[in-house]
């Protein structure tokens, strides 16, 4: 499963370089993305899949910094592909941004919130693991937060 629909590449370059996103590039995407899923849905694609399953899914999401970056291709190695050059995970997984931790004094912009599909885990690891920069995170979802662990 590739998890790069041809639908949502074109906002790839906007929503993957970004120091803001645009709300109206966002928005679209979004859009377009709900679009996809009502989709899949209806013709029975991820039917063993819930959000609420997800959702208490030990390692089903991650944040990726495409900021902090080394855009070194070190994940894309790591995961034969599943993560990109530019270590961004495949854009059907992309949710939404997220602000930084509290507490933080970070001023690059907001993270990408992504979902991890459970055959993917282990290579997601690996790309965490080969990040010196550490722009991919682990995060939970708890009561409709992100929390960073």
């Amino acid at each position: 499963m590739a998890l790069r629909s041809r639908a949502l590449a074109p906002f790839t370059t906007v929503l993957s370089t970004y120091e803001t996103f645009d709300s109206a590039d966002l928005t679209a995407f979004q859009a377009e993305r709900r679009h996809l899923l009502s989709a899949a849905t209806d013709s029975g694609h991820h039917s063993d899949l819930t959000v609420e399953r997800e959702v208490r899914r030990p390692q089903a999401f991650l944040v990726v910094e495409p900021a902090y970056s080394l855009s070194d291709g070190a994940a894309y190695v790591a995961t034969s592909g599943y993560f990109d050059q530019n270590n961004m995970p495949p854009w059907d997984t992309w949710i939404a941004p997220v602000p930084p931790p509290s507490g933080s004094d970070v001023s690059w912009g907001p993270a990408l919130l992504c979902w991890v599909p459970p055959w993917a885990r282990e290579g997601a690891e690996r790309a965490i693991d080969v990040n010196p920069e550490q722009c991919l995170q682990w995060v939970d979802i708890r009561e409709g937060t992100v929390v960073w662990t």
